[in-house]
């Protein structure tokens, strides 16, 4: 019995060195898990900040063409106003000559009303240049926001499994830990009972033997 219970002290001995050896492995475990997690959303966060620069510097190019080909072509429609212009004053001096010095009015009327489209057509080209350039644009940032939601969605559920990944770890050691502790607690009892039957014994046989020597006394 008393081998039985130095082995039990030493098992216990060990079983604590093994707790404290399971714990520093564990969390080695566990930084590793943690600093590849972080190594994954920094790539991923710059990534992600890349390709949005990538995209507003496409985006802003994107508009500065547009802007540069509306005022080209205000400017031509502008030009070929000027142009029907000076047409309408040779037409209108051709028809006061011929009208006794006076312009027709339904002609004066005519030409301004032309004059008047040319501007209404080159302020709605110019509109629907930039509105159709807007949806375009719109399009392309939805898209572009769709992207980055799936990288944005891939980073939490990296976080994610990693947190699953760190309570399963911990889970397992609970697991190891109260196995070994339900083991070692096993022999105690049955060590703890065989030594308290044991010693009953012997306090029975003494008792018994202490009778017997009074008993021999009185004799």
């Amino acid at each position: 019995m008393r081998v039985e219970g130095v082995t039990l002290k030493s098992t216990a001995e060990t079983l604590t060195e093994d707790q404290l050896a399971l714990e520093d492995d564990i969390d080695v475990k566990k930084r590793a898990m943690v600093q590849e997690l972080d190594v994954y959303v920094n790539e991923k966060r710059a990534a992600m900040t890349k390709e949005s620069d990538l995209f507003n510097n496409m985006v802003e190019s994107e508009r500065a063409a547009l802007k540069t080909k509306v005022t080209a072509r205000e400017t031509e429609l502008l030009e070929e106003k000027k142009r029907k212009e000076v047409e309408f004053l040779e037409i209108q001096k051709q028809a006061k000559a011929d009208n006794g010095g006076r312009v027709p009015p339904m002609l004066l009327q005519e030409h301004r009303a032309y004059l008047v489209k040319m501007d209404d057509d080159r302020r709605k080209e110019r509109d629907d240049a930039e509105v159709l350039a807007g949806e375009k644009e719109n399009q392309k940032q939805d898209a572009f926001n769709r992207k980055l939601a799936l990288s944005e969605a891939g980073i939490i559920n990296r976080q994610a499994l990693t947190a699953h990944r760190l309570l399963a770890l911990r889970k397992d050691m609970m697991n190891t830990l109260r196995m070994q502790e339900k083991s070692w607690q096993n022999k105690a009892s049955g060590w703890l009972e065989k030594a308290t039957r044991k010693v009953a014994v012997k306090e029975q046989e003494d008792a018994e033997n202490a009778l017997a020597m009074k008993k021999r006394k009185k004799v």
